[in-house]
Order: structure tokens, then C-alpha cells, then sequence
């Protein structure tokens, strides 16, 4: 079976990302869906920034507070 599809391509450097969609695709719905993605791929980020984000900032908080007393 053969179908036709629309390649949507962007290069970054050295790398090259590509958009496979139905060439029938309403712009619009398009929009919508790289919105869709968008948003998970700032999801991933978040994630990752705050499982990355250093702990010991609290942790000399806490202890400074305990000085004080």
C-alpha cells in the first residue's frame, strides 16, 4: 500500500527534524496538534529542571534557622 504524506523539515545544525503529516491536513488542526506538542516537550523540560535543580539551597536554609534559635 502506498500513501502520500506532506514532510514538513527544519535543520538545526546539524540536525534535521521532520514533520510527517496527511497532505489533506487542515492548517488549523496542524496548529493545534504542534501546540499539543509544544506543550509536552515544556512539560519534559520542567520536569527534568526540577529534578536537575540543586537541593542544598533548602538545606542551608533550614540549617541558618536553626542558628538563630
Amino acid at each position: 500500500m502506498f500513501k502520500q504524506i506532506t514532510v514538513g523539515e527544519v535543520k538545526r545544525g546539524e540536525r534535521t527534524y521532520q514533520l510527517l503529516c496527511d497532505p489533506a491536513s487542515p492548517l488549523g488542526e496542524l496548529h493545534d496538534v504542534l501546540l499539543e506538542m509544544k506543550s509536552h516537550c515544556i512539560e519534559r523540560m520542567e520536569a527534568i529542571q526540577k529534578a536537575e535543580a540543586p537541593q542544598q539551597p533548602q538545606q542551608v536554609e533550614q540549617k541558618e534557622e536553626h542558628k538563630s534559635v
